[in-house]
């Protein structure tokens, strides 16, 4: 938690670094599934990704793209009622 509020102090005053490489949207998607599905089961959320075959690789950093990701997901089990999905 700390890490992450040393990065959003350093995007917010501007000397965030970008890492740019290709990524595979798909792939950190279910990496972060992978990652967060024991969490899910605890809570009782079943976890599911519609996932496009077509979609290209991005220009992105990896690391925050996939934290990103992460985020968002843990938040939809976090806020989610048990069974949900």
């Amino acid at each position: 938690m700390v890490a992450e509020l040393t990065e959003l102090s350093r995007i917010e005053a501007g000397s965030a670094e970008l890492n740019k490489e290709r990524v595979n949207l798909n792939e950190l998607i279910n990496e972060a599934i992978i990652q967060l599905k024991p969490l899910a089961d605890k809570q009782n959320v079943t976890l599911h990704a519609l996932l496009s075959g077509k979609l290209s690789a991005v220009q992105a950093d990896r690391d925050r793209i996939a934290q990103t990701i992460t985020n968002l997901i843990h938040n939809a089990i976090k806020f989610n009622r048990s069974g949900g999905a």
